[in-house]
């Protein structure tokens, strides 16, 4: 039980050290509005793609994209790149 309370002890030293150097460094304020943008940007990314990614759909992004030319036609299929091969003559003049 005393190993349990140590471990707890240190997890909580731990993280409150984390949490107490950014606010000596760079104060209070500035550590509580970072704290609120990132939740507020995990919460937008959450709602707009994260359940499409998280379900294993594709996101938004990938669903609408298609190559119309080029790697893939308009429907979807790969066609190969055509590629020629310029031959090269080298001449010492001098």
């Amino acid at each position: 039980m005393e190993l349990v309370m140590w471990i707890v002890i240190g997890i909580v030293a731990v993280l409150g050290f984390i949490v107490l150097v950014p606010v000596l460094v760079v104060g209070t304020w500035y550590v509580v509005i970072t704290v609120i943008m990132g939740l507020a940007d995990g919460a937008i990314w959450l709602l707009d793609e994260g359940w499409r990614t998280i379900r294993g759909r594709k996101s938004r992004a990938e669903a609408q994209t298609k190559l119309p030319f080029g790697l893939g036609d308009a429907n979807g299929e790969k066609q190969p790149i055509p590629v020629v091969i310029a031959t090269r003559t080298v001449t010492a003049e001098g």
